[in-house]
């Protein structure tokens, strides 16, 4: 049964109580899941995701060790949920462990603090750390970190301080969205 299916979309259809490994594990070949906008407490999913998509769904922070297993992970959006129930740091050494993310979406979720753990994460195509409470600088060596970043956004904020000059350094970098944040001075 569905032993061929790369991708499954349960988006908004008020999904509602814990998805167990089992559940998912019937689902062998599955690369993509998008668990968007629903009410699932937690998750166990099988090793062999390339994307996971479970923003806005009510997540409290059950699915952050379960990640560490998803060793093939390429997109992970956790936008829009409530981590506040785990140790930040223990959640950014999670995320830190995911070599292969390309794509990493944090938004919407209350950190306060640029999580410097991710510059771990060479690979990563595109940030988004908008709506994070950030108010503290940027790391300066962003540069040398993420130097394959296409897109950051850091937008709405409460970023204060010069502009680092360190993100025009970031050779690969196409879209920069720094908006609504308390910068000061000038472009460099």
């Amino acid at each position: 049964m569905f032993d061929s299916l790369l991708e499954l979309y349960l988006s908004s259809i008020f999904l509602e109580g814990p998805l167990l490994e089992e559940d998912i594990r019937i689902l062998s070949s599955l690369e993509s899941l998008n668990f968007a906008l629903n009410e699932l407490p937690g998750i166990s999913p099988g090793n062999q995701l390339a994307t996971l998509d479970i923003s806005d769904s009510r997540f409290t922070g059950l699915i952050i060790p379960d990640l560490v297993y998803l060793t093939n992970l390429k997109s992970l959006d956790l936008s829009g949920n409530d981590l506040s129930g785990l140790s930040l740091p223990m959640t950014c050494e999670v995320l830190s462990s995911m070599t292969k993310l390309q794509s990493l979406d944090l938004s919407g979720i209350d950190i306060g603090f640029f999580p410097t753990h991710i510059t771990n994460l060479t690979n990563l195509e595109n940030l988004n750390l908008s709506f994070i409470s950030i108010t503290v600088s940027i790391p300066p060596e962003l540069d040398l970190l993420l130097s394959n970043l296409k897109r950051l956004d850091l937008s709405d904020n409460s970023i204060s301080g010069e502009i680092l000059s360190s993100l025009t350094m970031i050779p690969k970098l196409e879209d920069l969205d720094l908006g609504r944040n308390a910068f000061m001075g000038f472009l460099p």
